[in-house]
């Protein structure tokens, strides 16, 4: 992992996010970081890669929604235009598989939101510091059991899902599980 660019300065962050109420909280939270500068937020992640390059943050706190595959498609992409950048993966999935997914396509960690206010300056933090990504997803999975599915799941990019209901999800979940 590339050291972080903000050694000994504050950490740019730029947050994404598809809800504005859920993106003001957690301006409002980070802000409040003595180490920690958002340098822009948006609810687009089509907006991401652009502002990535005119602003050169440290680290993208990524929205991860239904659309896994275009998810992790973006992370992929940013990790590619924007040399160095770390991706934060940011979303309401405790699936084994699904943070599989994200940190096989370069994510340097994976929150869920229901835990954002007490895990996502840590994890900016442990992201930027260079901290295993299992380590930074350590709350995200319900069990310390799923952190080594995370680690053996095989080949994670063969036909990643784009899950376009709660029941496809679990419809995969289950196959995987059979297996």
């Amino acid at each position: 992992m590339n050291p972080p660019k903000t050694y000994g300065t504050r950490i740019r962050v730029i947050v994404n996010d598809g809800y504005d109420a859920f993106l003001d909280s957690v301006y409002a939270l980070l802000k409040n970081q003595d180490d920690i500068d958002v340098v822009a937020v948006t609810t687009h992640i089509s907006n991401v890669v652009e502002l990535a390059q005119e602003l050169n943050p440290d680290l993208i706190v990524l929205d991860i929604g239904w659309s896994i595959k275009a998810d992790t498609d973006a992370i992929r992409r940013l990790i590619r235009k924007i040399p160095g950048v770390m991706v934060l993966a940011l979303g309401m999935d405790t699936s084994a598989i699904v943070m599989n997914y994200v940190l096989e396509a370069g994510a340097a960690g994976y929150i869920r939101k229901d835990l954002v206010y007490e895990e996502l300056a840590p994890a900016i933090r442990a992201v930027v510091a260079g901290c295993d990504p299992i380590d930074v997803c350590s709350r995200a999975t319900d069990n310390k059991e799923q952190h080594k599915e995370i680690r053996d799941l095989e080949d994670p990019n063969q036909g990643i899902p784009d899950f376009n209901s709660v029941q496809d999800r679990e419809n995969i979940e289950r196959d995987s599980e059979a297996e």
